[in-house]
């Protein structure tokens, strides 16, 4: 398994490295430690003095902000080294974002630095792949159509349950009825959980691709380590 941990030295970041090391310590991976410099981009059109000018200072930023990168990598490889995991040190430049999803592998590590403010309907039929024939079954007894959810969701936190325990991992469901992040976030912390595992996104996320609503408010607002997977 490959191992991309992204760092730019931030508080957030450097928690993201330690909680990711105590997952994956124990694990037969590879991890990579990638810390990606910002470009520098020049104002275009410059005549060849100013030219002169903007090649010199792109020349110091540049090594000015590698030997950043590289202070940042230090603290990051420590960070690692403390928590027991080891770790290959890699400078990048262009736009974070992009280069850390082109050189993304098995598993990504990012620290929570980026807040998202969309939100999005929730739709428990479509969530539970039920879709509009829902609707029809439960649209005359209100008290007949929550009960069909209450199924369906047992059947979705059973066959969890069952996927856990093939794992070897003893699990015990829990069933609430409200928002799913206020009730994920009111378990969080009720439980007092070390670490929160998420989906990206639900099974039929109409307003993000990438990232779902419910999982973006977890991870703003939860009391331990949120995970997302995709």
């Amino acid at each position: 398994m490959n191992l991309v941990l992204a760092t730019d030295g931030a508080p957030d970041t450097t928690a993201a490295l330690a909680a990711a090391a105590r997952v994956f310590r124990h694990e037969d991976l590879e991890a990579e430690l990638l810390c990606v410099v910002p470009e520098f981009h020049a104002p275009e059109g410059a005549d060849p003095h100013a030219r002169r000018l903007m090649d010199q200072a792109e020349h110091a930023y540049k090594d000015r902000m590698i030997r950043e990168a590289e202070r940042i990598l230090a603290v990051g490889l420590e960070t690692l080294r403390s928590e027991g995991l080891a770790g290959r040190p890699q400078t990048d430049f262009g736009s974070p974002a992009d280069v850390i999803l082109r050189r993304s592998t098995d598993v990504t590590v990012v620290g929570a630095n980026d807040r998202f403010g969309r939100t999005q309907p929730e739709l428990p039929w479509l969530r539970f792949g039920l879709e509009e024939e829902w609707l029809a079954e439960g649209a005359d007894d209100p008290s007949a159509a929550a009960e069909v959810i209450r199924h369906e969701a047992g059947l979705v936190v059973e066959r969890a349950r069952a996927e856990l325990e093939r794992a070897g991992i003893v699990s015990e469901p829990v069933l609430g009825e409200g928002l799913p992040e206020v009730q994920i976030l009111s378990e969080a912390d009720v439980g007092e959980y070390d670490l929160v595992v998420l989906g990206a996104t639900g099974k039929s996320d109409l307003a993000n691709t990438t990232i779902g609503g419910v999982a973006i408010r977890v991870a703003e607002n939860a009391p331990a380590t949120v995970w997302v997977v995709r």
